[in-house]
């Protein structure tokens, strides 16, 4: 269908791409994105108007150019925007099987570009880039447009536009991360896509592996509401509504246990293939390996709240839930990331593998609580099990002992205070080898900061509290109790209980937190998964875990199990058992009892 490009691997360079957010849509996808976008539409009877906003090299235009029935064809104008000059004379070359009178391809950027006569139809892939990398000045300019705030993505911006370009009954075909489906700084995006259209379908192709970077795609199908947001500095949505009377959700993710096909149709060439059969649902086999697809409904159940996929079992499920919750964890404890030093490298050491006139003071030497130890309940290596403090394999074989940090903190002070570091000598000189690095972080600096500083360091006091501590990144939940006083590493969040709240609390919410309830319940509710089935445990989601109305015996029987496997005096066949027993009591604490007894079969559970 298209050209061959001479430019595409200097165009798809890993360094490109980062500084652009390039990540051009495979054929077949824009393919599958197109024919959706072109069974929603309504065109009008005379021309007929189709914009991608960001065309790269003209992939999604040719795609719509091609499936559009041919008495729209002959109507139709292509228009497409592209800063990069050598994409777009790869999409001028891709798109030459178009009549130059119905193609209108510019160098321009199109978030900065006057307002447009309204067109019939988006199709869009825009860039995926973070603020931190479009540079301060882009970024700041973009956001007072457009009214972002936080870190946000340029998709964001992008959304923003489209929707004003778009004319009433327009049809949205947009391609982005599924990122946004759930994060807090996607919120934004969310609150105008719900507001500005009507949502007809969502597919999440999640771990589909689609594009060659590492990219969880979603598509988001809908029309323009019959009134129009003007293009102007106040982006701000109309009142929430809901997203319409129903929009499909389908999400696409590997199976990693493959189980039964759903028939003997399951068997298909491609995955894309699979989803645009609407009766294909469950654990379906294609030339790229086994995937689960479900089918459900959107649910989005207040202005700018997360979107996930629903099935009348799974609200079923929640409301069970919730009929016997009684709060949040952030109820009862704050949920927090560790620290970010901005400079691994120089803050974090195996100091002793340093000749001694090179080591910072011991003082300002702290251990350090990392993903590399997480597991449940206890930490690895525990201390407790391990006086001699060398970190272990398999219980007795020494291994690489894990970094300390360097603190630059008055361990008592607060609010937190830096230490004086000529009092340090050793630490001093060792700072200054760094000084160079260290000052060009001119953001510590302009946050009033002394330029030795760790960027996001927590409250030094903090540290010595009891505090459950967790893996940012895991498969299955891997929370463990620290008394150590450890620093906690930014790959890691840990928790503490607010000063109110009765200290058997933590170990009551350790128990819930590493329950088979909060997989489900994370995945019912927050579904943020990486590839290889990796969830994202961030405050946001971590903070939302329930918690249950518990009588004193039910908390007395959690507890006195929790003490037992945090003692570590029980055998491996002991631990299973109380984890089993334990893993039941929180079902029974949310009233789900039955449903433990008796799970269900979905393939894809």
């Amino acid at each position: 269908m298209g050209l061959a490009i001479p430019t595409e691997i200097t165009l798809l360079m890993p360094s490109h791409r980062k500084q652009h957010g390039v990540h051009y849509t495979p054929p077949e996808l824009a393919r599958f994105l197109a024919a959706a976008v072109i069974r929603r539409a309504v065109f009008p009877a005379g021309p007929v108007r189709v914009l991608d906003p960001a065309c790269g090299d003209g992939g999604l235009l040719l795609a719509m150019f091609s499936q559009l029935p041919p008495g729209v064809r002959k109507r139709v104008m292509l228009i497409g925007c592209e800063t990069d000059p050598l994409a777009l004379e790869a999409a001028q070359d891709r798109l030459a099987v178009v009549p130059a009178s119905q193609r209108m391809l510019q160098l321009q950027d199109f978030l900065a570009a006057e307002a447009m006569e309204p067109v019939d139809a988006v199709i869009a892939n825009p860039p995926y880039v973070r603020t931190q990398v479009l540079g301060a000045a882009r970024a700041q300019a973009l956001s007072q447009r457009y009214r972002l705030s936080g870190r946000v993505d340029l998709y964001q911006a992008f959304g923003m536009a489209i929707a004003a370009a778009l004319r009433p009954g327009g049809v949205l075909g947009l391609l982005t991360s599924n990122r946004f489906l759930t994060i807090q700084s996607g919120e934004p995006l969310r609150r105008l896509l719900q507001s500005q259209f009507l949502l007809k379908e969502i597919v999440d192709l999640g771990d589909t592996r689609l594009f060659q970077a590492a990219v969880l795609p979603v598509i988001v199908l809908g029309t323009k509401r019959a009134e129009r947001t003007h293009r102007s500095t106040d982006q701000t949505p109309p009142a929430s509504r809901s997203p319409g009377p129903t929009c499909a959700f389908t999400r696409v993710y590997a199976a990693r246990d493959a189980g039964p096909v759903a028939g003997p149709e399951a068997d298909r060439p491609s995955i894309l293939e699979a989803v645009s059969l609407p009766e294909m649902a469950g654990v379906v086999h294609t030339q790229s390996g086994p995937f689960c697809v479900e089918r459900g409904q959107l649910l989005a159940e207040s202005e700018g709240s997360i979107w996930t996929l629903a099935t009348a079992a799974s609200r079923r499920w929640l409301e069970k839930v919730r009929s016997h919750q009684d709060g949040v964890f952030g109820d009862k404890a704050q949920v927090r990331v560790g620290i970010k030093t901005t400079a691994d490298d120089i803050f974090l050491h195996r100091w002793r593998q340093l000749p001694p006139d090179e080591q910072p003071e011991a003082e300002l030497l702290r251990p350090l609580l990392t993903h590399d130890q997480a597991v449940r309940w206890r930490r690895a290596n525990d201390p407790a099990s391990n006086p001699s403090g060398e970190s272990t394999v398999d219980g007795d074989r020494p291994a690489t002992t894990p970094p300390q940090v360097l603190y630059p903190y008055l361990p008592d002070a607060f609010p937190r205070q830096p230490v004086d570091l000529r009092q340090f000598p050793r630490a001093e000189q060792y700072l200054l080898s760094h000084q160079e690095r260290l000052r060009g972080r001119t953001y510590v600096q302009q946050a009033g900061r002394e330029w030795f500083e760790i960027w996001v360091p927590q409250q030094p006091t903090a540290w010595a509290l009891p505090k459950i501590v967790y893996p940012d990144i895991s498969e299955t939940p891997r929370f463990w109790l620290d008394r150590s006083g450890a620093v906690v590493n930014g790959d890691c969040y840990w928790i503490t209980l607010r000063p109110e709240i009765d200290p058997v609390w933590l170990h009551l919410l350790l128990a819930i937190a590493n329950s088979t309830l909060i997989t489900q319940y994370y995945d019912t509710v927050f579904h943020n998964k990486l590839y290889a089935g990796r969830r994202r445990f961030m405050t946001q989601y971590v903070r939302q875990f329930p918690t249950p109305s518990l009588d004193a015996a039910t908390a007395q029987e959690i507890d006195e199990r929790v003490r037992q496997l945090l003692a570590g005096e029980a055998t491996v066949e002991q631990e299973g058992n109380l984890e089993a027993e334990l893993d039941r009591l929180v079902w029974q604490a949310f009233g789900l009892l039955r449903e433990y007894d008796s799970p269900g079969t979905d393939a894809c559970s």
